[in-house]
């Protein structure tokens, strides 16, 4: 039977693995799992979905998940949680599967992404599966550009605000700051854990 122990080594394997990533499918083998809970309601409420916080009280797992709520784990007498690298890697008596988004760039930083996304002209706060293909492609051009840039720049050195092309959010990405193109106020708030500066009539946010 899973003990505390064992529960908050689940934990930091959740943490680890699946935090901040787009869950991309939700499979379950046994509906039984889930109690009075409709499987489609359960798939419905995760699947594009991020967990971004996770917490253990005594034996019960919960993320936290960004679109509201809680998901709650218990694993009985015999239940474990864990991580499978490669589909055909799926352990005997599964009873419910996360297969997370891995198609995408991480570690870009969060300068870089207020950056790209200023760029860009999308809202921070915007659902990625509500973008159209041309908000993709620009995003993933902009997002090229301005990596390609800093690096030319001189990133992370002590002269590298001052070497950023005209039109950058960079410089201005503080309290009171505005924005290069129509010099609105920025807007400053929380999304999935980080503070994102953008500008409400450039991206609308």
């Amino acid at each position: 039977m899973p003990e505390l122990p064992d529960v908050e080594g689940f934990k930091r394997v959740l943490a680890k693995n699946a935090l901040r990533k787009t869950i991309d499918q939700v499979v379950v083998s046994d509906a039984r799992i889930l109690g009075k809970l409709p499987v489609g309601t359960f798939a419905s409420r995760l699947k594009g979905a991020k967990l971004i916080a996770v917490r253990r009280h005594g034996k019960h797992l919960m993320a936290n998940i960004d679109r509201g709520g809680w998901l709650t784990l218990h694993f009985g007498m015999t239940g474990a949680l864990q991580f499978v690298g490669k589909p055909d890697g799926e352990p005997p008596f599964t009873r419910v599967r996360l297969l997370m988004e891995q198609q995408v760039i991480a570690g870009i930083g969060n300068i870089y992404s207020d950056e790209i996304l200023f760029q860009a002209r999308i809202n921070p706060a915007e659902r990625i599966d509500k973008l159209s293909p041309n908000q993709f492609k620009h995003l993933f051009v902009e997002m090229r550009r301005v990596l390609k840039t800093r690096v030319a720049r001189g990133a992370g050195s002590e002269q590298f605000v001052e070497r950023m092309p005209k039109g950058s959010l960079l410089p201005e990405r503080n309290k009171g700051g505005r924005c290069p193109r129509c010099r609105s106020v920025l807007k400053i708030f929380k999304i999935g854990g980080r503070t994102a500066y953008c500008c409400r009539r450039c991206q609308g946010c």
